[in-house]
């Protein structure tokens, strides 16, 4: 009588037939993205039109120049650098233990917050911090935050509209909208790992147009040198595409120096994306993206929130 086949085993045994399927029908460049680049507005205005074509992955990014008055998102910025409760985003890879990143977090993402244990925590905390970056200009008028912003702008111009993501069960409390993010010169993290930023995806999973993870990044400082956004320019649409390239893409899980760098040989060259203080960018996620390195001179500061797309749903925020 045969024994049962280990967990373990069967994982070994289809990587192995991946990259075989991959040594045989393997074509990265054939997934390379077709359509505009990036879809670029100079006058600060959020379009639908504009969403409906990142969400239908017929263009790479949607950069809105000018979204939030440049003057308050270096105040923003300020009052996020001089806050308390500014953690780093430790990450493991190969094996080892957690390790200081190149990415500071104000307060704890979510995806942190589920890894330590901390979702009590998180969800206690997310209206308070949210409503931290509602502030008083020195006029004493009350500044919206960012996220504040774009929440209310990609609600009113969605049909479904768009709705903070919710906890199950519980209080059923909302998801913070986005979540401050510094990058700053390396100092604390090994600079020989990442001297070219890290290239990755939050979800590897085929790129449909009826569904899909993206994100909302507001920048709000700049490093004077490094710190620009890059979009690998790849699609896979179909499940034949995604498995007969799996192995390559699937490097883009790992926080290893050599996955990077096969990473990088393999996939066509990045497509960069310069911002100012103040410019609103929405990727989607599944793409293998990154921040080219090494952020020299100073803080990157920026705020980001994920949407969770489904065709004929409100669009849901969370971070």
């Amino acid at each position: 009588m045969l024994g049962r086949v280990s967990s373990g085993a069967r994982g070994a045994a289809v990587a192995n037939a991946l990259r075989l399927l991959e040594a045989r029908f393997g074509d990265v460049e054939s997934l390379r993205h077709v359509g505009d680049e990036i879809t670029t507005r100079e006058d600060g205005e959020l379009r639908r039109e504009d969403v409906e074509r990142l969400l239908a992955h017929d263009t790479l990014a949607v950069h809105v120049k000018g979204f939030y008055p440049e003057k308050q998102a270096l105040e923003v910025a300020d009052m996020m650098l001089a806050d308390e409760d500014v953690r780093n985003w430790s990450v493991a890879s190969g094996g080892r233990e957690a390790e200081p990143s190149d990415v500071d977090a104000v307060g704890t993402p979510h995806n942190v917050a589920v890894a330590n244990d901390e979702l009590e925590a998180y969800f206690g905390n997310s209206v308070e911090a949210m409503r931290k970056w509602r502030y008083h200009r020195e006029d004493g008028v009350l500044a919206m935050g960012p996220m504040d912003k774009f929440r209310l702008e990609l609600d009113e111009i969605w049909t479904e509209g768009c709705l903070l993501s919710r906890e199950k069960g519980g209080d059923r409390q909302p998801f913070q909208a986005g979540v401050p993010r510094i990058m700053r010169p390396a100092s604390r993290y090994d600079p020989a790992r990442w001297t070219r930023g890290f290239a990755h995806v939050d979800e590897l999973a085929i790129m449909s147009p009826d569904r899909g993870l993206f994100s909302a990044n507001i920048y709000l400082r700049n490093a004077p040198s490094g710190g620009e956004l890059q979009i690998w320019p790849v699609t896979f649409a179909s499940r034949w595409d995604f498995y007969r390239n799996a192995p390559t893409l699937s490097l883009a899980l790992l926080q290893d120096a050599q996955a990077q760098a096969a990473l990088r040989e393999r996939l066509p060259d990045p497509v960069t994306v310069k911002v100012r203080p103040g410019d609103l960018v929405l990727i989607c996620t599944q793409r293998p993206h990154g921040v080219r390195g090494p952020v020299v001179g100073g803080p990157r500061v920026s705020i980001q929130g994920f949407l969770q797309y489904e065709r004929g749903q409100p669009l849901r925020l969370e971070a």
